[in-house]
């Protein structure tokens, strides 16, 4: 739900963005002088610039979320196998001291 909320303000935002610079462009297109040229190109430019920077900028948020969860993720799972490596090799290590002396291990093989 928190990534949903969170995916609806940033839509929010992109299409109010949108409206209001494409309602400025058109302004600037209609209502400015031919003697000032075409300035409503830049502002496109401007326009253009602004979108990838709402786009891009999530995006990569986003990814950077994603990549520190896994570096987590990988490094939670390094930390329990290694611990799962020591305790195997100290309930095997336990198990050879104490079936050393037992009655059914006669054979001078599994006194070693």
């Amino acid at each position: 739900m928190k990534i949903l909320h969170k995916n609806k303000i940033i839509i929010f935002f992109l299409v109010l963005f949108i409206t209001i610079s494409l309602i400025s462009i058109y302004s600037a297109s209609m209502y400015l002088s031919p003697t000032l040229g075409k300035l409503y190109y830049k502002q496109l430019f401007w326009y253009i610039i602004g979108i990838f920077i709402i786009i891009l900028l999530p995006i990569s948020l986003l990814l950077s979320e994603y990549t520190q969860f896994q570096i987590q993720t990988i490094s939670t799972q390094t930390l329990y196998d290694t611990k799962l490596t020591a305790a195997t090799y100290d309930a095997i290590k336990a198990f050879q001291l104490n079936s050393i002396n037992e009655s059914y291990s006669d054979s001078p093989e599994q006194k070693k």
